[in-house]
C-alpha cells in the first residue's frame, strides 16, 4: 500500500517507498491504474459486498431505530429526546450487527488478491467460524454510535421545530 509523506519534489519522504513517486496522483490516474492492472471490471471490484453492506447497514439502522421507538411508544414511553437518544444507540447496535459480516468480508476481499468473494467467505469461516464474520464489530459500534446519537436526535428535533412532529 502507498502511504507516506510526499516532498516538494513529488517523491515519498517516508514510508515503504521512500524516494519513489506515487503510483496514483489523482482520481483519473487511479482509475487508469486500476483499468491497466485489472481491466475495466476492476473498477467494480467489491461492489457486491459493498452493496450488501449498505443494504444490511441501512436495514439494521431502520429496524433498530424505528422498531425500538414503536415498541417503546406502545408501552407508553413518551416520544422525546431521551427516547431518540436511546433509540439511536439501539440503531447503532442493530446496524453494526447486521452489516459487520458484509463489511468485514468486503474489507478482506478488497485487500486480497482473490478473484472471488466466495473464496474470501470460506477463508473467514475457516479462520474464525461463524463468529469470525463479526470481527471488528466492537470498533464499528463505537464508531457509529456517536453519529446515530447525534443524527437521530437532531433530525427529530428539527422536524419538531418546523412543525412536522416526531418521525
Amino acid at each position: 500500500a502507498e502511504k507516506g509523506m510526499i516532498g516538494h519534489n513529488g517523491l515519498y519522504l517516508t514510508g515503504p517507498r521512500v524516494g519513489q513517486a506515487p503510483y496514483v496522483t489523482c482520481l483519473l490516474s487511479g482509475m487508469k491504474r486500476v483499468v491497466s492492472d485489472n481491466g475495466i471490471l476492476g473498477l467494480w471490484r467489491g461492489c457486491v459486498p459493498l452493496t450488501a453492506r449498505g443494504a444490511t447497514f441501512t436495514g439494521g439502522q431502520l429496524v433498530g431505530y424505528d422498531g425500538f421507538k414503536t415498541i417503546c411508544k406502545s408501552y407508553g414511553v413518551e416520544d422525546g429526546p431521551k427516547l431518540h437518544a436511546i433509540a439511536g444507540v439501539v440503531a447503532a447496535a442493530s446496524a453494526t450487527l447486521t452489516a459487520t459480516p458484509a463489511d468485514y468480508t468486503m474489507s478482506r476481499y478488497m485487500s486480497s488478491h482473490e478473484t472471488s468473494v466466495a473464496v474470501v467467505v470460506k477463508q473467514i469461516y475457516k479462520e474464525g467460524g461463524i463468529t469470525g464474520f463479526w470481527k471488528g464489530s466492537t470498533i464499528n459500534f463505537c464508531r457509529s454510535t456517536p453519529v446515530f446519537l447525534t443524527y437521530t436526535a437532531v433530525y427529530e428535533q428539527l422536524r419538531r421545530k418546523f412543525g412536522l412532529g416526531y418521525f
